[in-house]
């Protein structure tokens, strides 16, 4: 299935100079950003980055007792360390490596756009449409693999992905078709709205340095992980849909008491 994943609220950039020349660039217009390879990177980098929870109720309470601790925005190295775990990256240094690519692509953003004064329903107008196009385009995907699948292993998952896959495909040739890939798609899109993302002012300083874990500048929000436990939620809530649309519990019973369990978003 698609997962959606992650927000960060990035620094912005202190001025318009090229970085590596220190000479003042020229600022574009923003309409060429959707066409910009380097927007379109940051935002799958920003909504589509593949890491899953693996315990999202301890993620939730992680979360929930750091911001009570007041240590978000002085958090000890052994406290990211089981953050970057709890939210399913395999290091400390992988979350930091993450956080920090989308940092530089927002800063090469803001030094060529300065989205951070550009015309915010200009600006959100174009960012929607971006995201609408490479959610299909990751829905064709899904369908593609889903099926091949399906055709390889005739099980309870087998059974789930062919119906994932042709759900997703009434969806992509009826977009008012309400299907759990509509239903996906309407949550997600309500969740980049409420979460969004912002080009800081120039000169709003939200990094910190952890001099052991490389590259040491980390840039962080509690929004992003805000995003990722709700996003989590979407997801299955999206699964469980798809078990009840086919009525895949009648014939594989534990399959919808794992996806519909009392966890699940009703």
């Amino acid at each position: 299935m698609i997962v959606i994943t992650a927000l960060l609220f990035a620094c912005g950039s202190d001025d318009n100079n090229n970085p590596e020349t220190g000479e003042e660039t020229e600022i574009r217009p923003i309409s060429e950003l959707a066409e910009d390879p380097d927007f379109i990177k940051f935002m799958e980098l920003y909504y589509f980055d593949e890491t899953e929870i693996p315990d999202l109720q301890a993620a939730k309470e992680l979360r929930k007792k750091y911001n009570e601790q007041g240590v978000w925005n002085n958090m000890a190295l052994n406290q990211f360390e089981k953050l970057a775990e709890v939210y399913g990256y395999n290091s400390a240094t992988a979350l930091s490596i993450k956080l920090n690519e989308l940092h530089d692509v927002q800063n090469l953003l803001e030094n060529r756009y300065v989205l951070s004064q550009a015309d915010s329903l200009k600006f959100n107008t174009i960012r929607m449409a971006v995201y609408d196009d490479l959610v299909r385009q990751k829905m064709k995907i899904l369908v593609k693999n889903s099926i091949k699948e399906a055709r390889l292993n005739k099980n309870a998952w087998a059974a789930f992905d062919e119906c994932e896959a042709l759900d997703t495909n009434e969806f992509l040739e009826d977009n008012n078709a309400r299907t759990c890939a509509k239903r996906l798609e309407e949550a997600q899109r309500r969740l980049v709205i409420e979460y969004g993302y912002e080009f800081d002012d120039p000169g709003v300083e939200v990094c910190y340095t952890y001099t052991t874990v490389e590259p040491p500048v980390m840039c962080l929000r509690i929004e992003y992980f805000d995003y990722q436990d709700d996003i989590e939620d979407t997801g299955k809530d999206y699964d469980c849909c798809i078990v009840k649309r086919c009525d895949l519990g009648e014939s594989y019973p534990e399959l919808e008491d794992e996806l519909c369990g009392p966890d699940t978003v009703s």
